[in-house]
Parts: structure tokens; C-alpha cells; sequence
């Protein structure tokens, strides 16, 4: 059962990704790369916090959604292509600086989906007249 929710969840994160894709064509695929890749770490931080206290999922679903959506929504393989094609081309300073804006920003991403499930825990509680 587990490999199901893996494979539905990896369908659906590489059609949002493809769906990114298309959305940002315009701006060049490392544009598209980075807001998947950044999407996937928010989405990551959030559902692992929510799901220790809020959310009650089995645990074949979150594997299912955290390595199946959000494995396939983000690509570190795309990501190391565009890398290598920036070199190829010459453009070295975006070719270092594409890595280290990707890890920071992806650090920042996955802090901002556990701030945001902290929040609403912090306001489900205070609801339930548990909190302050």
C-alpha cells in the first residue's frame, strides 16, 4: 500500500512541477527549478510539523506525500544540470551563485513552513481555550 500512496503522490509533485514549468517558461527553467525546489522545502517544513501534533495522517500518507509530491515536485538533478549547462556557458558567477541562493533560500523555505505550521498550532490551541 505504501508503494501506492508513493506513486499517486510522486504523479501528482511531477505534473505540479511540469505545471511550474509552464508557468514560468518565460523566465527560464532555472527560474522554474528554484520555485519548485523552494515550494518543496516550505511544503516539507510545514507538513512534518503539522503532522507531529495537528494533522493526523497515517504514516504511509505522509511518506506519500513527502516522498512522492514532494519528491518529484523537487529535482536535484535539474538543478545540478542547469548548474553545469551555467559553466558550459560560461556564466560562472551565476553558476556559483544559483547553489548557494538555492541552499540558503531552501534553508529560509523550510523554516517558513514550520513558522507557519508553528502559527497555527499556536491559534488552534488558543481556539480550544488551551493557550493564553
Amino acid at each position: 500500500m505504501q508503494a501506492l500512496y508513493i506513486g499517486f503522490g510522486g504523479a501528482a509533485g511531477a505534473v505540479t512541477r511540469y505545471l511550474i514549468s509552464l508557468l514560468l517558461k518565460h523566465y527560464g527553467s532555472s527560474t522554474a527549478t528554484l520555485l519548485a525546489n523552494l515550494t518543496g522545502c516550505f511544503l516539507i517544513g510545514l507538513l512534518l510539523t503539522l503532522s507531529l501534533d495537528i494533522l493526523t495522517l497515517s504514516s504511509e500518507l505522509r511518506t506519500g506525500i513527502a516522498v512522492g509530491f514532494i519528491g518529484a515536485l523537487t529535482t536535484f538533478s535539474t538543478f545540478t544540470i542547469e548548474v553545469f549547462q551555467l559553466l558550459l556557458s560560461g556564466e560562472i558567477l551565476k553558476a556559483a551563485l544559483y547553489p548557494a541562493v538555492s541552499g540558503a533560500a531552501g534553508l529560509l523555505s523550510a523554516y517558513a513552513g514550520i513558522a507557519v505550521a508553528a502559527r497555527i498550532e499556536k491559534k488552534r490551541t488558543i481556539t480550544n481555550g488551551q493557550g493564553e
